[in-house]
């Protein structure tokens, strides 16, 4: 489970960051208190910034079949998912499609879904790592 959250501050020294949890259901944004401590290793930047159409760029252009994180239909949470199609593909979509992964929700939920480029980041190594044990 990925969520999402607000840098509050970098730790240098410890490599950590201190994130405000920006996720936290029907609390207004004046009212989100929840911090969490964590390693850098656990944080994914999401892209500020989108690549000019017909421009190629490493960090959010992924082919059909690419394991990523999306951000679920809910909007609540980051899912692991396949991408069933790219954006700017033959139909000139501009969004991916995301087969979201099944595990990661309750069972049986299995989530087709456009998700927009700026939702859609590189599957963080810590993850591939705990697949391959």
């Amino acid at each position: 489970l990925w969520a999402i959250g607000i840098v509050l501050r970098h730790i240098q020294a410890k490599g950590k960051y201190v994130l405000r949890d920006d996720d936290l259901p029907g609390a207004p944004p004046c009212c989100t208190t929840k911090q969490h401590t964590i390693t850098a290793k656990y944080v994914v930047p999401l892209p500020t910034t989108l690549p000019a159409p017909g421009a190629v760029s490493a960090r959010n252009v992924f082919q059909r079949g690419a394991n990523v994180l999306a951000m679920h239909p809910a909007g609540v949470r980051f899912v692991r998912g396949t991408v069933n199609a790219s954006p700017g593909d033959a139909s000139g979509r501009r969004s991916y499609v995301i087969a979201f992964d099944a595990v990661e929700l309750d069972p049986g939920a299995a989530v087709v879904a456009a998700v927009p480029p700026s939702f859609v980041v590189e599957l963080p190594a810590c993850l591939i790592a705990s697949e391959d044990k």
